[in-house]
């Protein structure tokens, strides 16, 4: 009998030991795990992506946000399908997505991205010898708005807008626009002036021709106020001994001081004086509110092209700074991005736009690392003019550093 209890004891230790160690079991087999991140990224442009929940739990999922739809998508992998619909926002927008089973509890966080912002507009491409005397206007012609200045406020008026056409400029990468003998250009100016240099980057297709430059009088009721007479010599009443030439660029600047009793009236071609005129009409040429460009009240004007106009109001350039300017033949152009390659917003561009620092990027913020940074030099022959290029030696290694990993991305190389 006492066997047959102690038997019967032993029995039923084991039972409860057995219970015991099968909820233990369960327990340890319970499990909930998101794989590979708790954050999932979108572009702007949405779509769907799907991620693996392994758990043995009845689990549910619930997103924060109606623009991030979450669904179970079965029991197997990639049971979890997060869809983003497309952001119309400029910021970054997040949401949150929370799973639950039995008491547990994970999130995840969902990140979509702006909508790509527009890359700056380039720089309008000037003569950095003009843009260096900072005038008060200077148009360039080089934005798709041909009336708008690189410089400045004031946009230009054309009687007849629909006329202006482009043209090639004096070196390669500048353009500039054809001017017609009917299309009078306005600028509106409400300001007097006294003291002011006037510079005009011209070509004439043929001589034996009247060319005004400038009419200073605002209802274009009287003769112009700088003209290239039929010689290709520059002036008004009295003219240069020098004479332009048809078909060649040329840079003709006009200096005016009429404040005092000295008058000035001075002309420059590309970059040498070759008029001072002191006739009576000299103290008249001071500009009184709008003045207008190609322009003449009887019609000594034709058709010309332009590739640049710039004014400093209240300055009389020097005749070292004229000097200095040249000829537009010889324009030194800023070196800029490639607007194509802009227009579709890289994440990074290297354009070797700062001649101190080719580490720089045009776009993005993530320099290069040379492993010869000493070894880098300008490369001569960028294409088209006004954009730099540099020799990389074979023992100089490029490095861009990126953290993130990539399955998917485009490159782009200019290389010779």
């Amino acid at each position: 009998m006492k066997r047959f209890i102690n038997y019967c004891f032993t029995a039923l230790l084991a039972v409860v030991c057995f219970a015991c160690n099968k909820e233990d079991a369960v327990v340890e087999r319970e499990f909930f795990v998101i794989d590979n991140t708790d954050t999932v990224a979108f572009k702007a442009a949405g779509g769907t992506k799907y991620m693996d929940v392994k758990t043995n739990l009845t689990f549910e999922v619930v997103s924060s946000a109606s623009w991030c739809i979450a669904e179970i998508n079965g029991r197997g992998a990639n049971n979890l399908k997060i869809t983003v619909l497309e952001s119309t926002m400029e910021e970054e927008r997040i949401a949150g997505i929370t799973i639950t089973g039995d008491g547990k509890t994970v999130k995840i966080a969902v990140r979509q991205d702006g909508l790509p912002r527009p890359p700056e507009p380039p720089a309008q491409k000037v003569d950095s010898r003009v843009a260096d005397l900072n005038p008060a206007l200077y148009y360039s012609f080089e934005d798709a708005v041909l009336t708008k200045p690189a410089m400045g406020t004031i946009a230009l008026e054309y009687s007849a807008p629909e006329t202006v056409t482009l043209t090639d400029g004096p070196v390669g990468g500048k353009r500039a626009v054809t001017i017609t003998k009917e299309n009078h250009v306005k600028v509106a100016n409400a300001a007097e002036q006294r003291v002011y240099t006037m510079m005009f980057d011209v070509r004439v297709p043929e001589l034996n021709l009247w060319y005004s430059l400038l009419q200073l009088n605002p209802t274009n009721s009287d003769d112009g106020d700088l003209f290239i007479q039929k010689e290709g010599k520059l002036g008004v009443s009295r003219y240069s001994e020098t004479a332009i030439e048809a078909g060649k660029w040329h840079r003709i600047v006009l200096v005016v001081d009429v404040a005092g009793s000295n008058s000035v009236y001075k002309v420059y071609l590309d970059g040498e004086h070759v008029l001072t005129n002191s006739s009576s009409s000299v103290p008249q040429k001071f500009v009184s509110g709008d003045f207008w460009l190609f322009t003449d009240e009887d019609g000594e004007e034709n058709t010309l092209d332009c590739a640049g106009f710039s004014y400093w109001p209240d300055e009389n350039l020097t005749d070292d700074q004229i000097a200095a300017l040249g000829n537009p033949r010889e324009m030194v152009l800023p070196v800029v991005p490639d607007e194509k390659v802009t227009a579709l917003a890289p994440g990074l561009y290297y354009a070797f736009t700062d001649a101190t620092d080719f580490t720089k990027p045009s776009v993005g913020s993530t320099a290069l690392e040379f492993t010869l940074p000493e070894s880098v030099t300008v490369a001569e022959g960028g294409s088209p003019s006004g954009k730099r290029a540099v020799t990389i030696t074979k023992e100089n290694h490029v490095k861009v550093s990126n953290a993130a990993e990539q399955r998917v991305y485009t490159m782009m190389f200019d290389v010779r």
